[in-house]
């Protein structure tokens, strides 16, 4: 669940003018880009939506099974009917959550190009915790070694997973042309954005469910997806404080932020000192999982420490969350900031962009499969 979500963007029609969606489906809310490709190869943002995803509807009949995308499609459908957004023919990229996708960091031998795709398929199969024949699959070349030898990213997902985003667009006349992962997505607008970095950066994605740790070196990449969110904040402070989850999320929202420890002052609010302890000791287990992610992108992958943080995410908002990793890790700590060389239309508001900009890489990512 995520912080400061709101319908956001206005929308000013020019003639002759084709756009196209950049859909993120996360675990705790829905972000929805409208984009033009321009000719001169340059994305221009029109608007853009972040909203809560919406619980699924009770199944009318007991013996009724549960629609996973029921949810989804009553987030998605409410985004689009509330802002008139008619969407019969248009292009359509999607990004979804990283716990349905499979994602693995890959270095192949210094072959020719036609033999790249095989030294994959066997990788695939060898990798891939599913049955080929139950997933799509595909791969994303990043970059060559020192050595000559490829990075690649490869991602899977469970066909039912496929199946039931194609028939989403279906439903709302959508031509759907990419479903991405988030770390492909994040990774592409970082690079578009900063450009290659000579130092090590970590780009902390901090989600609902999970947090995506990218490591961005040079060309090198490396990614790893950790079960801790924003939700287990909500979770544990819902528990505490004897609130239902709905209004611990709403108050953490509002009031919440990070206790910074020692002889930080207490609040005087019950629920306030309680959400920013409870916010401390999870993201202090989240902090011990990237410390672990980084040592092992040390030792085994070959890489050198980050030298900088960009936190990301709808989860990342908490006040004092930037001091928190800064404090632990002694590194400089800013947000992320996708749009630094994106073009914004007239119609969008700069300072509300500004705000929440960081939860909105994976929807720029998307953006640029339309221009690069």
């Amino acid at each position: 669940m995520a912080c400061r979500l709101e319908k956001l963007g206005r929308w000013h029609f020019l003639p002759g003018m084709k756009t196209f969606l950049a859909i993120d489906f996360g675990s705790g809310s829905l972000k929805l880009a409208e984009f033009e490709a321009r000719s001169d190869g340059t994305l221009l943002l029109h608007r853009y939506f972040l909203v809560p995803m919406e619980g699924p509807p009770e199944p009318e009949g007991e013996d009724e099974e549960p629609d996973p995308f029921a949810g989804v499609n009553l987030t998605l459908t409410k985004v689009l009917d509330e802002n008139e957004i008619r969407t019969k023919g248009m292009e359509a990229n999607y990004c979804i959550s990283s716990s349905q996708v499979f994602a693995k960091l890959l270095r192949t031998p210094p072959v020719e190009g036609s033999k790249v795709s095989q030294i994959i398929m066997y990788e695939a199969q060898q990798n891939v915790p599913f049955p080929l024949e139950e997933v799509q699959w595909d791969y994303q070349v990043l970059g060559t070694a020192e050595t000559g030898e490829l990075d690649v990213l490869l991602m899977a997902l469970r066909s039912e997973v496929v199946e039931g985003f194609a028939d989403l667009s279906r439903r709302h006349g959508m031509k759907l042309q990419i479903i991405d992962g988030s770390a492909a997505a994040l990774r592409n607008a970082y690079m578009h954005n900063y450009g290659e970095p000579e130092d090590c950066v970590l780009l902390l994605d901090i989600g609902a469910k999970t947090t995506n740790a990218l490591f961005i070196e040079g060309s090198m990449f490396y990614t790893r997806s950790i079960n801790i969110g924003s939700q287990n904040i909500t979770q544990e402070f819902a528990s505490e404080a004897q609130l239902d989850e709905i209004s611990a999320e709403r108050y953490k929202c509002a009031h919440g932020y990070v206790h910074l420890g020692g002889s930080f002052e207490e609040s005087q609010d019950p629920h306030q000192s309680i959400v920013s302890k409870v916010a401390r000791n999870v993201l202090t287990r989240l902090h011990q999982q990237v410390a672990q992610t980084v040592q092992f992108y040390r030792s085994q992958q070959g890489g050198t420490s980050p030298t900088k943080i960009y936190l990301a995410g709808s989860g990342s908002q908490l006040a004092y969350m930037a001091n928190f990793f800064h404090q632990k890790l002694n590194l400089e700590v800013e947000y992320f900031n996708p749009f630094r060389n994106i073009e914004l239309a007239e119609g969008v508001n700069r300072e509300k962009l500004a705000s929440v900009a960081h939860s909105l890489g994976e929807v720029v990512g998307l953006g640029l499969r339309n221009v690069t």
